[in-house]
């Protein structure tokens, strides 16, 4: 109970903790048992962030004194980083995409495997000097595999490594990793705001709030953006 910070809540009957504490206990019970297996489904739902570290922290310690196999459901990509060798996505009960979690994570197969991991995926067909041109027009050059022109391949990156730049368009023929778009959509995101434009919905780009601040973001902001190809990996298609 002390490890899971509730040693002074102990004599509490379940009804007067909170839910972020009763999840805290239901952690506790499962690790004091020294069990020989982990079956854990959203272990971290309702606890806060710094509790959320702790009780991965107290998992993992279990996992690596005993040897205990784990098994966790989650929709947290930062469980899968700091607890899980190999991850398996599921989608309407069918597997996506499984393989050692940095595999996964790093380079997702789907939209829906790379949203699941926070990251970007752009599908596109390879031009000359290695570079990839998606469907929507815009070209794109990173590290990674080379392709043969022709070949088809994707390309990731995470939404926190794009620039952002007010002003209007670039032109009929933009640069490499380059791009321009009207606001559409902001969502909340840590640290500031995720937002998304009418002509690229699906790519998602972060921004500090005092960026967004600075800058006046808000919805029908016209908008240019761009991010170096050291940050975007290559991958040929599977």
């Amino acid at each position: 109970m002390e490890e899971v910070g509730m040693g002074e809540y102990a004599d509490r009957r379940p009804a007067q903790l909170s839910g972020g504490q009763q999840q805290r206990v239901a952690l506790a019970r499962a690790l004091a048992s020294e069990p020989d297996a982990l079956l854990l489904d959203e272990p971290f739902t309702s606890l806060d962030t710094q509790t959320a570290g702790q009780a991965r922290r107290l998992i993992a310690e279990q996992r690596d004194r005993v040897g205990v196999p784990m098994i966790l459901v989650t929709h947290d990509p930062m469980d899968a980083v700091v607890l899980a060798a190999r991850t398996l996505v599921l989608r309407d009960g069918r597997v996506e995409q499984q393989g050692l979690t940095a595999d996964v994570l790093g380079h997702p197969q789907s939209q829906f495997a790379a949203a699941m991991a926070g990251v970007n995926l752009v599908a596109g067909t390879a031009e000359a000097d290695a570079a990839l041109r998606s469907e929507d027009g815009l070209l794109w050059t990173g590290r990674g595999d080379s392709m043969p022109v022709g070949g088809a391949g994707t390309c990731v990156f995470a939404p926190g490594s794009v620039r952002i730049h007010r002003g209007e368009g670039l032109g009929a023929k933009p640069a490499a990793n380059r791009w321009s778009g009207t606001v559409a959509m902001m969502d909340p995101a840590p640290g500031g705001i995720r937002l998304f434009t009418a002509e690229h919905p699906s790519i998602a780009v972060d921004c500090p709030s005092t960026t967004a601040l600075a800058l006046g973001i808000r919805p029908g902001v016209q908008l240019r953006f761009s991010i170096d190809a050291d940050d975007i990996s290559v991958r040929r298609s599977r």
